[in-house]
């Protein structure tokens, strides 16, 4: 079935339109990645088969549930869910898409265990500085977006100008969100 463009008169095949709307929304996504897309690219090359085919509709697909870690800064995986916050999924994907002798990944499994493995060395890094703070009688110290946070509450807690106000919720939103995807 040939199509015709509205605008210019240029004719094409449904195939020909399915194809650019696929290539357009993996524009959008790298767009959406910004600086981590190179490991992106990287990881989701690890579902080229074997043979070395990888279509566009196959890359979108696999793209399509990494997305949806990003976005969330959480993933399922054996029965837990594993927080991953955006640097800690960078990392992962950096780990997985640099192993050349993997090919043919059908799920996320993989790039998931790997998340799993790293989530569970943070969380000892983490315990291990609380000790430390322990066994030395002293509290831990704040960390600066807690800080930030503070700083950020006290001054619309005092602020009066409605603008100013806003202007310091969106402020607090930034900061928990830069947060809770682990850009802090």
């Amino acid at each position: 079935m040939r199509l015709v463009c509205p605008v210019c008169g240029a004719e094409f095949g449904l195939e020909e339109a399915s194809r650019s709307r696929d290539l357009l929304e993996l524009a959008r996504a790298a767009a959406e990645f910004g600086e981590t897309w190179p490991p992106v690219e990287a990881y989701l090359e690890r579902f080229r088969s074997p043979a070395g085919r990888l279509t566009v509709k196959r890359r979108l697909a696999a793209l399509e549930e990494l997305r949806d870690m990003w976005r969330r800064g959480r993933c399922r995986f054996r029965g837990k869910e594993i927080a991953v916050g955006r640097t800690v999924l960078q990392e992962a994907l950096a780990q997985v898409g640099a192993r050349e002798d993997l090919r043919g990944l059908s799920n996320h499994n993989y790039l998931k265990k790997v998340l799993a493995g790293l989530a569970e060395k943070e969380a000892a890094r983490r315990e291990a500085t609380r000790e430390t703070f322990r066994r030395l009688g002293r509290r831990e110290p704040v960390p600066d977006w807690e800080r930030e946070l503070a700083r950020l509450n006290q001054a619309l807690l005092r602020e009066r100008n409605p603008a100013r106000r806003e202007a310091l919720q969106a402020e607090m939103r930034a900061l928990l969100e830069r947060k809770e995807h682990g850009n802090l």
